[in-house]
């Protein structure tokens, strides 16, 4: 009975951490996550999904030109580009983590709102920016939500960039560039 005890609440633990943890533990086990991913490895990219929250990151991104989305062209939409951020951005961060070092500031949170603000450095490219990694208290979960750099909103860049493609090519032509961008990275994948 111990056993099946113990192997239930296994099951949980993640959830259980995650509720715990403050937003910069988040950033931090975000982090490791990410320098274990491998490129098109199912087991390390869900390692990483846990610390974001994909559906306010993904609707945030279209936020500004929700209307002219149908409820199924939104689900889509969200779907594939989750999908996106998870084959591009992951292995990009992979790379980026293991070589860099980082200096947090005191972590600001406002009601359910916070930001861990990392000046990152790359010594042996004399890089640094600073990262700012925004979280979103939902469930009593911190998730990361949005992310600065250099004080930039991701999030605000994807709203212009696909403001700019629907306003051109509509909702279909915004679907089906990201179906097209997904389809180069899986065959890119395919030939490692």
């Amino acid at each position: 009975m111990r056993i099946k005890l113990l192997l239930i609440l296994s099951l949980f633990y993640p959830a259980f951490v995650l509720a715990e943890s403050s937003p910069k533990e988040q950033t931090l086990a975000m982090i490791e996550a990410l320098k274990q991913v491998k490129v098109n490895d199912e087991t390390s990219y869900k390692k990483v999904d846990q610390y974001i929250d994909y559906q306010r990151l993904t609707s945030d991104s279209i936020a500004p030109q929700r209307s002219k989305f149908s409820d199924k062209q939104a689900k889509e939409f969200m779907a594939l580009f989750s999908e996106l951020i998870r084959k591009i951005a992951y292995p990009q961060s992979s790379t980026f983590y293991n070589d860099e070092k980082s200096e947090y500031q005191p972590t600001v949170i406002t009601g359910d709102k916070a930001l861990v603000v990392a000046e990152s450095v790359i010594e042996k490219e004399d890089f640094e920016m600073e990262i700012g990694y925004q979280y979103t208290k939902t469930n009593g979960v911190w998730r990361l939500s949005d992310l600065f750099i250099d004080e930039d909103s991701l999030v605000k860049d994807y709203q212009n960039q696909f403001s700019r493609i629907i306003l051109k090519e509509g909702v279909d032509g915004l679907i089906k560039k990201i179906k097209h961008k997904l389809k180069e990275i899986d065959a890119e994948n395919s030939k490692k």
